[in-house]
Order: structure tokens, then sequence, then C-alpha cells
């Protein structure tokens, strides 16, 4: 068994629930790309899903760091755009490449870090719109609610990792509504 092998089987309900948090982000990242044109939200989709497929146990050789490069191409330059949707995609690719680094580095990732990010997102938002008490803005409570599922379901089927990790992929997948509230139509 390889190092990678080995951090997957030990380590995949945190790598699952940080790919779940990181499919809700996408969606910000997609709405960004639609409005300025700019980015390719098929090079986050594709390394979600290779990183799904490694979750879900399917054999085959990924170059995590090749797909870190090819992130890094489409991140969205903060400095370069002056309009708050840049952040939300940003932070969508930041999470992304959390997932790949720990991916390409064989380490453990935290889900602190997923969660301090789609946090970070969620407030950095709330401080856009001016809201006072971010603590009870309902924003605040959704993340609450949907991590702590998303936790509950690891735990409660996570004696069949390939049908969680499914599980909780079709979940992720029929998401319409992002961390910060923007629905992507569907």
């Amino acid at each position: 068994m390889t190092k990678f092998e080995k951090m997957m089987n030990e380590h995949w309900q945190d790598i699952t629930y940080c790919a779940v948090l990181t499919e809700r982000m996408l969606i910000n990242y997609q709405l960004f790309t639609e409005v300025v044109g700019d980015g390719d939200v098929k090079v986050l989709r594709n390394a979600l899903d290779l990183i799904w497929a490694c979750l879900a146990e399917h054999e085959q050789k990924i170059d995590f760091s090749k797909q870190l490069d090819k992130l890094e191409e489409v991140t969205p330059d903060l400095a370069r755009y002056d309009f708050f949707g840049a952040r939300p995609a940003h932070d969508a690719c930041v999470a992304l490449a959390h997932l790949l680094d720990a991916c390409a580095l064989n380490e453990l990732i935290s889900p602190k870090d997923i969660d301090a990010i789609n946090r970070s997102t969620i407030d950095a938002y709330l401080d856009e719109i001016a809201y006072d008490n971010e603590l009870d803005h309902p924003l605040e409570e959704d993340a609450s609610l949907f991590s702590e599922d998303v936790r509950q379901r690891l735990l409660s089927d996570g004696a069949d990792r390939k049908k969680t990790v499914l599980s909780l992929k079709a979940l992720s997948g029929s998401l319409s509504v992002s961390n910060i509230g923007i629905d992507n139509g569907r």
C-alpha cells in the first residue's frame, strides 16, 4: 500500500468532509467566471472529481501537483478585481488547493482549515453587506447546520466508505446554493 493509499484509508472521512465544503464554495467560483468571463470552472470541477474518485476507491494515478498548477492558473488575483465576487471565488480555489496539496504531499488535511476558509468567506460577505451581528445571521446558522449534517452522515454511515462517499458526493452535486447564499440556478 502506498503512502497516499494509506492516508486515504485512514483519513477518508476528513478528506470527504473537506471535499463537501469545497463543493459548496465552488458555486461562488462558478458565478465569478460567469460574471467576469475569466477563470475556468472545469479545472476546479475536474480536480474535485479526481479527489472524489480517490475517495470512492477508484484506482487511478493522479498527478496532484499538476492539478495544483492548473488551479493556480485560474485562481482569481484579488488585486486585479475591485468587486467582492472575486473573494469567494478565490476562497474556493484556496480550499481546493489545500485538498490537492494534502493529496500531493500525502499529508493529513485539517477539516478546521477548510472550516476556517468557509467561515472567512461568510464573514467577509456579511462585512460586505454591512450586517452588524454576524453570529445571528442565517448564513452562519446554515453553515453550522450543514457542517453538522455532513459530520453526522460521516459518523452514521462511516462503516461503508464507498457508500458514504458516493452519498455525500451526490449531496454535494445537488447543492444549488453556496455558503454565502449564491444560487447557481439549478
